[in-house]
């Protein structure tokens, strides 16, 4: 290991502060080689899949419904305003998916998405 490279690790580490805390990234704004898609629950549960497996998505703007397949489970996500949500994942770009509880739905900003059940079931055969 180089000497150049303790001393960029030293300029790094001085530039974080022990009370630093991470803000929450909802989208990928970069290219990165690897893409997850995590689905969050007010509970806490989180759960999350590599785009490299999402087959197919299906936006139903009538029934306010987006149908995500995946290699061996379906995610369906029922919520408003999805038809940005759907676009954005064409692109693959969101990284967090989170139930908002039905009590804030109309507190949220009237241009975002807002999910309201998250429900994940085996595919058939699997």
């Amino acid at each position: 290991m180089s000497q150049n490279f303790k001393l960029q690790f030293d300029e790094n580490k001085e530039g974080v502060s022990e009370n630093a805390t991470h803000e929450r990234i909802d989208k990928y704004t970069h290219n990165t080689n690897t893409r997850n898609l995590a689905f969050q629950w007010p509970s806490g549960r989180v759960k999350f899949y590599n785009y490299s497996y999402l087959v197919s998505c299906d936006f139903l703007p009538d029934d306010n419904k987006i149908i995500l397949e995946f290699a061996s489970e379906i995610v369906e996500l029922i919520g408003t305003r999805l038809s940005l949500l759907a676009e954005l994942l064409l692109d693959h770009t969101p990284r967090i998916i989170a139930v908002t509880e039905k009590r804030y739905e109309m507190l949220d900003d009237t241009e975002h998405w807002v999910i309201t059940s998250i429900t994940v079931k085996m595919k058939e055969g699997k």
